[in-house]
């Protein structure tokens, strides 16, 4: 079982962050040209996973130090801090996998090419390389998905601030 990770609860605090773009997340490491980032923390719950307006997802230490020696190969995490002093990280997908079906798929383009929006998320089953998460190559913004695995292990820790959205395969 696959999974589209939504960070987006209304009621949840989330980052506003600048000086990095979408197109900044497309699979390769950041961490040698990162000079930190400092954001603002928009007032709401504050969850252990948050939204960024930039559309990368970002956790608190909590998670980081339960994930990372699990996924550590399939995900970066890039230190942020907050304008008050909370330390958050980015986090930026390492595995991008060619897996959306575009022929199964209910997906807008650009005249490029490149997936701007997608209603319905179909996966092709034999593309996907990553043990627990992923990025999908087809699309301009950081959508991470991930396997069954990765969903028992944040729901095995009880962290909050992520909804695991099931997509089809084929």
């Amino acid at each position: 079982m696959f999974y589209r990770i939504d960070f987006c609860d209304e009621e949840a605090a989330y980052l506003l962050l600048s000086g990095y773009s979408p197109q900044d997340f497309d699979g390769h490491k950041l961490e040698s040209g990162w000079k930190g980032a400092r954001c603002e923390l928009v007032e709401g719950e504050l969850n252990d996973f948050l939204h960024c307006e930039l559309g990368a997802p970002a956790c608190n230490e909590r998670v980081e130090n339960a994930i990372e020696k699990y996924i550590g190969e399939e995900i970066e995490f890039l230190p942020i801090e907050t304008w008050g002093g909370d330390r958050f990280y980015l986090m930026n997908p390492l595995v991008v996998c060619d897996c959306l079906s575009l022929k199964s798929s209910l997906f807008d383009a650009l005249p490029s090419g490149k997936i701007f929006s997608i209603d319905k998320h179909v996966l092709l089953l034999d593309s996907i390389s990553a043990n627990f998460v992923f990025k999908i190559k087809q699309t301009a913004h950081v959508e991470i998905f991930c396997t069954e695995k990765f969903r028992e292990l944040i729901e095995g820790d009880g962290l909050s601030g992520v909804d695991f959205i099931p997509v089809e395969v084929e």
